[in-house]
């Protein structure tokens, strides 16, 4: 909170990350359920989910290009206006009549917003140690996590809301909105910020070729694979990200297909389970080292895999509490490993190294959540939802066992 009583200027990238995490987690929920009501609405859902994790993966390339970025001021602004335009024309798309060509465009349109806002927030990221107190930069990040959290939460069940009022229109307008805002609000503070970038960023003039990408990330993956401690904790947690990612594109699909089942509506029962899953992560973000203590993180990568085996359960038998049950249990152990993660990071690799390493680490943790979604979705869309449930239970099983006799 110190942050945003010192600096005027975090207190407006503050309110531009609002404004902008509140409109994305409302049309999350609008997209979702139009895609919903297609005829194939697990080819539909599947797009849209691959739309949204998909950018994910390019975090390793945005940070170096934007390193690299001249005037990141009005790049900022130029970004979100782009992103306001795209929803200006997803509003105009989302009125004709459904079909799949209509999605696509949607679909490729959202696609590419959500690359500009992980190049945004790539950006953004230098500005913060020279405008806020260095006693005050780890209180600063927290808080942007935890209301980014928080902003997710209400947002999905505003937007589940609205839904009941408005269009599918109006919701992206009104996301479209949201990111001119945010171009107004950084422009409202242009002039400081690029005293700011003029005085204390210095631009990288590094220039890469795809070829010494690939370079990059492989000596990078060397670099991990020699550190054994990290390496092991790496391969555990990249085979739980890789069936934890699955499970809220599965769900979906699952409430789409079973209207009988959802609380109330599609929405509604989308906003309940991503509302649990945030919150319980929180807690055991703060209070996980308490109730897990002495659990190794190869205890809780076991403890994971179990209740992803307990969330099929739920499926099969058809009890929504019992998914709710198990979402809510796996969040809260993921919430608990992750500053046990951090941890072994920190305290295993050497500082001249921690850049290269950690890049490799979120490289491989980062790429299990497209293939997991193209593999369960793909198998829901090609054969049915039955066999991709069965394939999550049995290959969950596989990754038990694996954790178990792993050495």
């Amino acid at each position: 909170m110190q942050a945003l009583k010192k600096s005027r200027i975090f207190r407006y990238l503050f309110a531009s990350n609002f404004v902008s995490g509140f409109g994305d987690s409302i049309y999350y929920i609008a997209l979702l359920t139009y895609a919903s009501q297609f005829p194939n609405s697990n080819l539909a859902i599947m797009l849209v989910t691959l739309s949204e994790t998909i950018p994910g993966l390019l975090y390793i390339f945005t940070g170096s290009i934007a390193d690299a970025t001249k005037n990141k001021t009005q790049k900022m602004i130029h970004l979100a206006i782009y992103r306001g335009i795209f929803y200006l024309i997803v509003g105009f798309m989302i009125g004709f009549q459904p079909s799949m060509m209509i999605l696509s465009g949607i679909v490729l349109l959202n696609f590419f917003s959500d690359i500009f806002g992980k190049y945004a927030s790539s950006l953004n990221t230098p500005f913060i140690p020279n405008i806020v107190d260095k006693e005050d930069i780890e209180a600063a990040s927290g808080l942007q996590q935890a209301v980014s959290q928080f902003i997710s939460i209400i947002a999905q069940f505003i937007g589940a809301t609205l839904l009941s009022i408005f269009s599918y229109q109006f919701i992206a307008w009104m996301n479209s909105g949201t990111f001119l805002l945010v171009a107004v609000i950084i422009w409202c503070i242009r002039g400081a910020l690029q005293k700011t970038e003029e005085k204390s960023i210095p631009v990288s003039n590094e220039k890469r070729t795809v070829k010494q990408w690939g370079a990059s990330l492989l000596a990078s993956l060397k670099e991990l694979k020699g550190n054994r401690q990290l390496a092991t904790a790496v391969l555990q947690f990249t085979l739980v990200n890789f069936f934890l990612s699955a499970l809220s594109p599965l769900f979906n699909i699952w409430m789409s297909a079973h209207p009988e089942l959802q609380l109330k509506d599609f929405p509604l029962s989308i906003a309940i389970f991503q509302g649990l899953a945030s919150i319980f992560l929180i807690i055991g973000n703060i209070s996980g080292s308490g109730l897990f203590k002495k659990m190794t993180l190869t205890a809780l990568a076991k403890q994971c895999l179990l209740l992803i085996l307990l969330f099929a359960i739920g499926i099969f038998a058809a009890q929504l509490w019992l998914v709710f049950l198990a979402i809510s249990l796996i969040c809260l152990t993921v919430g608990t490993a992750s500053p046990k993660f951090s941890t072994i990071v920190y305290a295993s690799v050497a500082t001249d190294k921690l850049a290269t390493i950690s890049g490799a680490a979120n490289t491989l943790l980062s790429a299990a959540v497209p293939f997991s979604s193209l593999l369960f979705l793909g198998c829901a869309n090609l054969l049915n939802q039955s066999f991709a449930f069965v394939l999550l239970l049995v290959t969950t099983c596989m990754g038990l066992v694996f954790l178990v006799f792993k050495k």
